[in-house]
């Protein structure tokens, strides 16, 4: 199984969970390649399964907007990201692509949701996937949430 995995993350807890992500599916036995969203390119082929991940920002993917409201509080934050990929990316080919994000809580939107209802727009073959959790200021993952990634990246290669 090829795997590949589109991430935009700020903070660094979204790469973190791609990269446990990806780490239990080549534990699975899967070959996996990833991306930072704002260097992905826009045509990816030879994937069995395209994941693809963002921090929730007001609810949804982030946005100029939600990105520069990043920067004032003092990380580095790229021009572009998912939501940028998405519009410029030809998705269409792939056969299946699973969203993923961290936010907050249950009840703090979710960028997964987001990003599957824009690549559905694309023509995707998409299905939401897993919400991962951040506490605290400056954000770090939940207890257990890498974990939690690992198990569900074996679970999408196996």
């Amino acid at each position: 199984m090829k795997i590949g995995i589109v991430v935009e993350s700020y903070w660094k807890n979204t790469a973190q969970v791609a990269a446990a992500i990806a780490a239990g599916a080549r534990e699975a036995g899967a070959d996996v390649e990833m991306w930072d969203a704002a260097a992905a390119p826009s045509r990816i082929v030879g994937k069995d399964i395209l994941l693809v991940g963002a921090p929730t920002h007001s609810m949804r993917l982030p946005s100029k907007s939600s990105r520069r409201t990043a920067a004032k509080r003092g990380v580095a934050v790229p021009e572009s990201g998912v939501r940028e990929w998405i519009d410029s990316a030809e998705i269409s080919s792939l056969p299946m692509i699973f969203t993923f994000d961290t936010r907050v809580s249950l009840h703090s939107g979710s960028a997964a949701k987001d990003a599957a209802k824009r690549l559905k727009r694309a023509g995707a073959h998409v299905e939401q996937g897993e919400g991962f959790f951040i506490e605290g200021e400056p954000p770090v993952l939940k207890d257990g949430e890498a974990e939690r990634a690992r198990q569900w990246g074996m679970q999408i290669a196996g």
